[in-house]
């Protein structure tokens, strides 16, 4: 089953994410941000990621992910930082979504010039 999450940023400004105990999360460095992302939909008991570049001196970027396993009460904003929470695993089921209208040709597309058949 294809697993469906949905990503929300906690209340506040961008920033890491903070749990109500204050526990810190698992860190993992040298994930880009799709791919701290990309682990934790994959890790059951993975609720929220945050991810920060940091510039070091010489230009030189510095990738921190952390993982988090419990609920995330809010955010602390730092410059830069990522916080988003997993808000729902379950597998989409067929037929939920509305279908939407095809989509209408462009008025203005040009008649098209019937092809030569091809030799």
């Amino acid at each position: 089953a294809n697993m469906q999450v949905i990503w929300k940023t906690p209340p506040g400004k961008a920033g890491v994410c903070r749990t109500a105990s204050g526990r810190p999360g698992v860190e993992l460095w040298g994930l880009t941000s799709a791919e701290c992302r990309e682990f934790c939909t994959h890790k059951r008991e993975c609720t929220a990621y945050e991810h920060l570049a940091m510039q070091l001196s010489g230009g030189v970027d510095l990738f921190r992910c952390v993982h988090h396993k419990e609920r995330i009460s809010r955010t602390n904003p730092v410059p830069g930082a990522i916080c988003e929470v997993k808000s729902s695993s379950r597998p989409q089921r067929q037929g939920r979504t509305p279908a939407l209208p095809p989509t209408p040709a462009p008025p203005n597309a040009p008649p098209r010039a019937p092809q030569p058949p091809e030799s």
